[in-house]
């Protein structure tokens, strides 16, 4: 999201597949910088002519308005592998300058000229033109840096018509140019190309670069860092750019050019092509106190440093808050930041995204098996596998076990009946009671579940098919047999019996044989393999 006064980037991520190894993710997000800034300007320029007898003063005063806006991508990738309590992250910051829309400079001078001529007594009288553009030049262009040519803004003007009564006496206009041209590396880190000091909150600690957590960047391209992540992760790392400048080398070419009509040359009044302003402009910066207003922005000696670099006529073009401010030369700006939110959870499940690339889950996914526990709640709180849904294979997933029946997901029999979880659970048994019926016998010796999975058959898979013959009731009435002779103890006849009873239970391979009881083939496997499953039980 973008405040106002904070640009903070989130990363919003799809679930995807995810295997073991580097996973790069980036957060990005454009900038502007710059600000503008009305400058007052003042000149006066005179000359004469005859032995003095002939004299002009031509002066000006007004104001430069400039407005500084270029673009600029800001991004921060790292490996979500690394993202581990305690882990040492590396990231790379990248900064790109881009060419948006619009104007990336534009330099308007504006005022009041006045003109006083006087010629030997004959004429002397002035003029004067009010609330005029005197000077204008828009620039676009990419933001310079090291080893991409200056850019140049051609400076232009109207021509201005200057009278004395109805006589027509000279033209002037001010010709020039501005070139903005990359800036190398200074005395220390952070005073030429682009830069950005660093800091990390949240539940990380920036430890490279140092000792000063800045990067600078001589062409567009990344830079790198290191984040020490505290242990256990508990939310994100805030990784924060702030100043975030873009220095440029300014050279200001400005000619106010006076041509006379013929008539005054006559006299001695030759035309002008005066300099107003030629080179760097570090003496114009030092002399509007910009020097200072951006040093004391900055502080410490970070501030002191960038102070010295504008006063020898560098300018660092930096992120304010709000973008494009408008700079006062009485108050202090106000930097903005960037705000990279690093989510150490991608998924809210309670692992972090590194812990779970590394066991193989799904770090977009808060729950990978899609069994109903997240994966932080089978590692951290159950011990179960996050990536299996039926831990103990019991039958029952491992989210149904924890949240439905209260069961223990890492044992498949969680009341030692004899029966697992899941198959209690399917014929209608309570897998948290060894005896639900609460006959004395377990619920793994007893028929019932046999008699509830044969219950539930249909009449279509029994031999006798047609309602009310007795094959259903059949296997019932021997199963109760049974039931009694392990009530008494009799435990071996019960085994026996059980075993005559599988001899109408076992023909099928792809059909029922003719002394099969249940002729749908599906079925008697299933009450065939609870058989075998109660004659273990007994046998043990």
């Amino acid at each position: 999201m973008r405040r106002i006064t904070t640009v903070v980037v989130t990363l919003s991520l799809l679930a995807i597949p995810v295997s073991a190894g580097a996973v790069d993710t980036t957060l990005s997000d454009h900038v502007r910088l710059g600000f503008s800034a009305e400058l007052p300007i003042g000149e006066t320029l005179s000359d004469e002519c005859c032995l003095g007898l002939g004299e002009y003063t031509v002066g000006f005063s007004g104001e430069a308005s400039l407005v500084m806006d270029m673009g600029a991508d800001l991004a921060v990738t790292y490996d979500l592998a690394d993202l581990v309590d305690g882990g040492s992250m590396p990231v790379a910051i990248a900064y790109t300058p881009t060419n948006d829309a619009g104007p990336e400079l534009s330099l308007d001078v504006g005022g009041d000229f006045s003109f006083d001529f006087c010629l030997v007594g004959l004429i002397c009288d002035g003029d004067s033109v009010s609330d005029v553009t005197f000077v204008a030049g828009t620039g676009d262009f990419t933001a310079p840096l090291a080893g991409d040519p200056a850019v140049n803004v051609p400076l232009s003007s109207d021509t201005l018509e200057f009278f004395i009564g109805p006589f027509k006496i000279a033209d002037a206009h001010i010709e020039g140019d501005l070139d903005l041209a990359p800036v190398a590396p200074g005395a220390v880190s952070g005073l030429g190309g682009a830069a950005a000091g660093l800091a990390a909150s949240g539940s990380g600690t920036l430890t490279a670069p140092a000792p000063i957590p800045l990067v600078e960047w001589q062409t567009a391209g990344t830079q790198p860092a290191t984040v020490q992540l505290d242990d256990p992760l508990s939310g994100e790392v805030d990784l924060t750019a702030s100043p975030l400048v873009h220095w440029i080398a300014p050279s200001l070419n400005l000619n106010l050019v006076i041509d006379f009509v013929d008539s005054i040359n006559f006299f001695g009044f030759g035309d002008r092509n005066e300099s107003l302003i030629s080179g760097d402009l570090g003496a114009e910066l030092q002399a509007a106190g910009l020097d200072t207003l951006v040093g004391d922005a900055i502080g410490g000696v970070a501030g002191a440093a960038v102070a010295d670099r504008v006063a020898n006529g560098f300018i660092p073009i930096p992120l304010l808050d709000p973008e494009i401010d408008v700079i006062s030369l009485t108050e202090t700006p106000t930097l903005g930041s960037v705000v990279f939110q690093i989510d150490t959870d991608s998924d809210d499940d309670g692992l972090p995204d590194g812990e779970e690339i590394a066991i193989g889950t799904d770090p977009f996914d808060d729950d990978t098996d899609d069994d109903g526990l997240s994966d932080g709640d089978e590692v951290n709180v159950h011990g179960t596998d996050p990536l299996d849904a039926d831990t103990d294979d019991d039958g029952l997933s491992d989210g149904d076990e924890v949240n439905v029946h209260g069961t223990d997901p890492l044992d498949a029999d969680t009341d030692d009946d004899g029966l697992d979880d899941g198959l209690e659970v399917a014929l209608g048994l309570d897998p948290l009671n060894p005896d639900t019926d609460g006959d004395g016998i377990p619920d793994g010796e007893d028929t019932e579940f046999i008699e509830n999975a044969i219950a539930a058959l249909g009449d279509e898979a029994f031999k006798d098919s047609s309602p009310g013959k007795g094959l259903r009731n059949a296997l019932l009435q021997r199963l109760e047999n049974a039931e009694r002779e392990v009530a008494r103890g009799q435990i071996a006849q019960a085994i026996q019996h059980l075993g005559n009873l599988r001899a109408h239970l076992d023909g099928c391979g792809t059909t029922a044989d003719g002394n099969d009881w249940i002729v749908d083939c599906d079925a008697q496997t299933q009450i065939r393999e609870l058989l075998d499953l109660l004659i273990a039980n007994l046998s043990t």
